[in-house]
């Protein structure tokens, strides 16, 4: 109760669930996402009493001084940070050309701009919240990785069922998310928990 969270991917399924459940015990909410009109929507969406304290924050996680930038604006606008929830990623069904498809026709610019999202701008969010999540007295850091971070993807099964595997960077995005939170999580200890 009385902390503040920023959300990244919050107009998603799994931001939505965490922006509920952190609203729910008693924070204040900034809801990051790509799209304006969707973090509008999202706070609107959280915030039927009108007591709530939900902030839109659209940025564009490829760029890094907007990445930069939207951490400073939460800091600024909810008066502090305690707790950061990285779940923005391109996904299954993130729509550029050269990620969903069979691996022969994966683009080096859907890997870069997935790692970019998935990956580096946790990097970023977490350097740039560092001192406030440390000077909170209770920092917490949350990167949502996979299974698929962990093991390979079934690919006879992904036949059976006609769907498209997971990409090659998805897969290794979300590995690397695993690593960089047992970086985090001893570099920011103990003054800020970093756990996947």
């Amino acid at each position: 109760e009385g902390r503040a969270a920023l959300v990244t991917g919050g107009a998603g399924h799994i931001g939505l669930a965490a922006c509920e459940a952190l609203l729910e015990l008693g924070c204040s909410v900034a809801v990051l996402d790509l799209d304006s009109d969707r973090c509008q929507a999202r706070v609107a969406k959280l915030t039927p009493s009108g007591n709530e304290t939900v902030i839109a924050v659209p940025c564009d996680l490829l760029d890094e001084k907007s990445t930069r930038a939207a951490v400073g604006r939460t800091v600024e606008e909810l008066g502090g940070l305690d707790i950061l929830i990285h779940c923005a990623g391109y996904v299954g069904t993130t729509s550029v050309p050269g990620w969903m498809d069979p691996f022969d026709r994966q683009t080096v610019a859907a890997w870069d701009a997935a790692m970019r999202v998935n990956l580096t701008s946790a990097f970023v969010m977490v350097q740039e919240a560092r001192e406030a999540l440390a000077s909170s007295g209770h920092g917490a850091v949350v990167l949502l990785s996979s299974i698929y971070g962990v093991v390979a993807p079934d690919f006879p099964m992904y036949e059976e069922a006609n769907l498209a595997p997971s990409p090659a960077a998805y897969v290794s995005s979300k590995g690397g998310i695993l690593q960089m939170t047992r970086y985090f999580s001893t570099l920011l200890a103990p003054r800020v928990q970093a756990n996947s």
